[in-house]
């Protein structure tokens, strides 16, 4: 935690739908940290609007990962956050956003 701002630092749970709240216990979460998700089992995740920062490998080595929602929020996404996604993988986040424009670039 910094300046009273989380950062989600790793998933231990079983569940594979994962929706990332903007608040856990009364923080805001700010970020999604380094390697995060990474080689989790985990197959749809919807970031919640607030979050601002994708860290380096968050979702790393998730062959099962096959769909991520972005909200228009996000103003940073690290290196190779989401390598090693499903062939299927599908962003959806909204048209003009930094989200968007991440993704077309690749």
């Amino acid at each position: 935690m910094k300046d009273g701002k989380a950062t989600i630092t790793g998933y231990s749970g079983k569940d594979t739908y994962i929706v990332i709240p903007t608040h856990i216990d009364g923080y805001e979460v700010e970020r999604i940290g380094e390697s995060a998700f990474a080689y989790s089992k985990i197959s749809t995740v919807i970031i919640c609007e607030g979050i601002k920062e994708i860290d380096w490998f968050a979702f790393y080595a998730c062959p099962s990962l096959t769909s991520v929602t972005l909200p228009k929020s996000i103003n940073s996404i690290g290196y190779a956050a989401f390598d090693g996604a499903s062939s299927n993988f599908t962003v959806f986040c909204s048209e003009g956003s930094f989200a968007y424009d991440f993704v077309k670039s690749y």
